[in-house]
């Protein structure tokens, strides 16, 4: 019996084969089916989206695995790796607008002033007096009242004052601009810049033996 010719094209196709397996191995261990299964629905206007749907509904396809399921729905895996990622991003989205209130709660505390023990006398009111005849004096940082004033986050009162519109949003103190216009060619460009090189300081110019373009006087 003679053996079959060795083919390139079936090695590839096994490497292929191999590489696909452990990249659907990868989503099927890491992908939340639930939400993948909610973000198929809100996608009706994709046919093929919708038959795979209705091949993971379908108990006739039980046992099937799901990257079988896929390729009868004509369903590849950068598409359905696009479509869980945007809807990922979209549910990270509406965690963070539920957050924001509390967010703002946050940068609001921060922005405000609070009092704090006075670093100077450490809440006593008083310090030691340098006149030997006086044992101690009153703080001169809290002038007694043992605490001082601590001034709210200048980022956080800024960001508050935006988002209340009570000034306008701050734009960088500088901006760089470059244009770059030429209307002259590469070979014009190059000439000018040999006529500056071999300028001489009286204005003459510097022929390619070395001697003057005046002529020797």
């Amino acid at each position: 019996m003679k053996k079959k010719p060795w083919k390139k094209k079936d090695r590839a196709l096994k490497a292929i084969q191999w590489k696909e397996s452990k990249v659907w191995d990868r989503i099927e261990e890491n992908v939340d089916m639930a939400a993948l299964h909610s973000f198929l629905e809100a996608n009706p206007q994709n046919d093929r989206y919708d038959q795979l749907l209705i091949l993971m509904q379908d108990p006739a396809y039980i046992g099937e695995t799901f990257r079988r399921l896929c390729r009868r729905a004509n369903v590849s895996f950068s598409e359905l790796q696009e479509l869980y990622t945007n809807g990922m991003r979209h549910l990270a989205l509406l965690k963070v607008s539920n957050a924001m209130p509390d967010l703002m709660v946050d940068i609001l505390v921060d922005a405000q002033s609070t009092m704090e023990t006075c670093p100077r006398c450490d809440g006593y009111g008083k310090v030691a007096s340098l006149n030997s005849e006086e044992k101690a004096r009153t703080c001169p940082t809290c002038k007694g009242k043992k605490e001082v004033r601590r001034m709210g986050d200048t980022e956080s009162r800024k960001l508050v004052l935006e988002a209340s519109r009570m000034i306008k949003e701050s734009k960088p103190m500088v901006t760089l601009q470059q244009n770059f216009v030429s209307t002259d060619s590469l070979e014009s460009i190059l000439k000018k810049t040999r006529e500056i090189a071999l300028e001489t300081p009286n204005g003459r110019q510097i022929s390619g033996n070395g001697d003057n373009g005046g002529g020797s006087q």
